[in-house]
């Protein structure tokens, strides 16, 4: 991805699925920052009327997705069962790569499924937690943005499955996991700059054909399976992630910043990622200009 491309420069030719987007769901429905991805997201679509069906398609299920779990106002509220998503899914932000992408890590064993499937009543109580988590993610990305004076729209996640067994393939697991790891691949196109999966044991690399069948195959291609860390950091480095940013955990010396409901992003007054006079798209824009 260059840095023309994460500035979402339109070509005059898609400015029409763009403008299209504004006359069917109002300017201010979407953020110009998510109107650009959704642009960029079926940039493979090679039939102009196909491209058109589906980024229209698939910004009316963004913003099904956005009423459904209230998500203009997620950052201003303490959801239910917060306190126990922040302790059985712990979730911090490190440091940035050479471009401003900020790095997230998600630890297998620390992801407490079980006491999730104990606790909560419905699957959307989780969901709405994680989503609550990627508008957090948005936000920061908004004060990289406004930084860096560059549009900075992805970040990298780190996952790492040391300890990976049978059961994280069980039909039971993957199926209550779907939908929870779908909210980025679905809801925020064009976000993920690169993953790297670490400490990858043998029996994952077996099960890889199962668990890819649901990431799409664009989402699959930036994802990196690695023996352990050394591995990952060689393979960091010559992709522009200093140890400075790489979590200590993981060979590096940044300790992170926890992600919870004290979380404020690095630069203070940065607007919120929503569709309003005051959001995200007039930040990005301001920088861009």
């Amino acid at each position: 991805m260059t840095e023309i491309e994460e500035s979402l420069i339109l070509e005059e030719e898609e400015e029409i699925y763009y403008n299209k987007l504004i006359e069917i769901y109002g300017e201010d429905s979407l953020t110009d920052d998510c109107r650009r991805r959704l642009v960029y997201a079926f940039r493979h679509e090679c039939d102009q009327a196909k491209r058109m069906e589906v980024t229209c398609k698939e910004a009316k299920q963004i913003l099904e997705w956005r009423a459904k779990f209230e998500m203009d106002t997620i950052l201003q509220r303490t959801l239910p069962h917060s306190d126990l998503f922040q302790a059985c899914w712990p979730s911090y932000f490190y440091g940035e790569d050479i471009d401003g992408h900020v790095i997230t890590v998600d630890i297998l064993q620390d992801i407490k499924v079980e006491i999730f499937q104990q606790n909560l009543t419905h699957l959307d109580q989780l969901l709405a937690l994680r989503a609550q988590f990627m508008e957090r993610l948005q936000w920061e990305k908004n004060a990289i943005s406004i930084r860096r004076g560059v549009r900075v729209t992805k970040h990298i996640s780190l996952v790492d499955i040391n300890g990976f067994g049978l059961k994280y393939i069980s039909p039971s697991f993957l199926s209550y996991m779907k939908p929870i790891f779908e909210i980025g691949q679905t809801y925020y196109p064009e976000t993920l700059h690169c993953m790297y999966v670490i400490n990858v044991p043998y029996i994952f690399t077996s099960a890889w054909k199962l668990i890819s069948s649901f990431v799409s195959s664009e989402t699959s291609q930036k994802i990196h399976l690695l023996k352990n860390k050394e591995e990952f950091l060689k393979v960091a480095e010559s992709n522009g992630i200093g140890v400075e940013a790489i979590p200590v955990q993981f060979g590096g010396s940044h300790q992170g910043r926890k992600v919870d409901d004290s979380f404020q992003p690095s630069v203070p007054d940065t607007p919120l990622p929503i569709a309003t006079r005051h959001s995200t798209s007039c930040a990005t824009e301001t920088v861009q200009s």
